[in-house]
C-alpha cells in the first residue's frame, strides 16, 4: 500500500474522531412539545363530541358537513346565527402556545368569543373569505394574566335576519406544561449537636415541556434553611441540590425537613413542588444516642462513648459507617470524634 493511501486512510479517520468529538459535546436543548387542548378539532367522529351547539338564535342551525372540508372528511358547518362552543378546565393562558382554526365562509364577519375562569370573556370579529379554506391564529387576543375555560365560534346572519354560511374545521389550542417537582429529599444524619452542620440533598424535576429557571427552599420547621436558584433546567431532567444546615444558632429540638420549588409562570399543578420528607434533631454536643439507638436522651454517657467507640476507624462508604456518629461530619469516625464526646462526658442538657 502507498504512503499517499496510508496517509488518506488516516487524514479520514482523524477527521472522523474530530467530527465525534464536536457532536459528542454539543450542549443539550431543551424541546419544547406542545400538547393540544381541544377535543374532535376536525369534527372527524361524525358528530359533535366534546363540543357545545345548544346556542341558537333564529332559523340558524349546526352540523357536520361531508362537503369540502378542510382536511380529513368532516367540517362542522354553520348557518344562521349559532355558536359552536367547547370548555374546559381552567389553563392559564400564558401557557397557550396557539389558538387557530379554519373557515370558509363569505366576506363577513364571524364573531369570536375567548371565556375565563373569573366569568369575563371577549368577543372579537374574524372575516372570512368568499369560498375557500382560510386559516386564522387568534393567539395574540389572549389575556395573557387570565385563564382560560372555553372558546365559540359564532355563524353569523345579514340585516335583514336571513342566515349566512359558515364551515369551520380544524380548531385547535396548543399549549405548554409546566410543571416542576420536588421528588426526593436525602439527610446525611439524623441527630447533630448543636453548632455542627448537616448536609441536606434535594432532588427536583422539570416534569414539563419548555425549560425552566425557578427557586428551590430548604426548610427546618419554619425556618429557611437556604434558598438556592435552578437556571434554565432543561425539561425531562432532573438534578440534586446540596444544602448546608449550620446548626450555630439553632435551638435543640426535633425539626422536619421540606422543600418548596416556586410555582414557574403558567405552572397549573403545584400539588408537588412542596415535599415533606425526612427530619433531624439538634441535640446537645456528643448526646448521640441512648437505650434506643440513634435517639439521644440529653445526657452523655458511656451508651454515647460506646456507639462511637464501637464505629472507631470507619470511613465513608463503608456500609457500616454510620453519619450520626462522626460527630465533626468529615466522613470517617476517628479519634476526633472520640475526644468531642469525651470532653462533653457527663453533662446533661440543662
Amino acid at each position: 500500500m502507498s504512503k499517499r493511501i496510508v496517509s488518506g486512510i488516516m487524514l479520514t479517520l482523524l477527521l472522523m474522531n474530530i467530527l465525534a468529538l464536536t457532536f459528542s459535546i454539543q450542549p443539550a436543548r431543551a424541546t419544547n412539545t406542545t400538547k393540544e387542548l381541544i377535543i374532535n378539532g376536525g369534527f372527524e367522529t361524525g358528530d359533535f363530541t366534546g363540543w357545545d351547539t345548544s346556542l341558537k338564535y333564529g332559523l340558524g342551525n349546526i352540523t357536520i358537513s361531508s362537503e369540502n372540508p378542510h382536511y380529513g372528511t368532516y367540517s362542522a358547518y354553520i348557518l344562521g346565527n349559532c355558536r359552536l362552543a367547547q370548555f374546559f378546565s381552567a389553563l392559564p393562558a400564558s401557557s397557550i402556545s396557539s389558538i387557530a382554526y379554519w373557515i370558509r365562509a363569505p366576506a363577513l364577519a364571524l364573531s369570536v368569543n375567548f371565556f375565563y375562569s373569573d366569568g369575563y370573556f371577549d368577543e372579537f370579529l374574524v372575516w372570512g373569505i368568499k369560498d375557500y379554506w382560510q386559516k386564522f391564529d387568534v393567539t395574540s387576543y389572549l389575556n395573557a394574566s387570565n385563564n382560560l375555560i372555553g372558546i365559540g365560534l359564532w355563524g353569523w346572519s345579514n340585516a335583514s335576519g336571513e342566515p349566512g354560511w359558515t364551515y369551520v374545521d380544524d380548531v385547535s389550542i396548543t399549549f405548554l406544561v409546566h410543571d416542576i417537582a420536588t421528588t426526593n429529599i436525602t439527610i446525611s444524619k439524623t441527630v447533630i449537636g448543636q453548632g455542627y452542620s448537616v448536609s441536606i440533598n434535594i432532588t427536583v424535576g422539570n416534569h414539563g415541556d419548555c425549560a425552566e429557571t425557578f427557586n428551590l427552599t430548604a426548610y427546618a420547621n419554619t425556618t429557611v434553611i437556604r434558598t438556592q436558584t435552578v437556571d434554565n433546567m432543561l425539561n425531562g431532567t432532573s438534578t440534586v441540590l446540596t444544602f448546608t444546615w449550620n446548626t450555630t444558632d439553632i435551638a435543640k429540638g426535633n425539626y422536619t425537613i421540606s422543600a418548596l420549588a416556586d410555582t414557574v409562570l403558567g405552572e397549573n399543578d403545584t400539588t408537588d413542588n412542596t415535599l415533606i420528607d425526612g427530619w433531624v434533631i439538634v441535640a446537645m454536643v456528643g448526646d448521640i444516642s441512648s437505650d434506643v439507638p440513634g435517639v439521644p436522651d440529653g445526657k452523655v454517657d458511656m451508651v454515647d462513648m460506646w456507639e462511637v467507640a464501637k464505629r472507631f476507624g470507619l470511613n465513608y462508604p463503608d456500609p457500616r459507617f454510620v453519619p450520626n456518629y462522626d460527630v465533626d461530619g468529615d466522613t470517617k469516625i476517628d479519634m476526633v470524634d472520640m475526644w468531642i464526646v469525651a470532653k462533653e462526658f457527663g453533662k446533661t442538657d440543662p
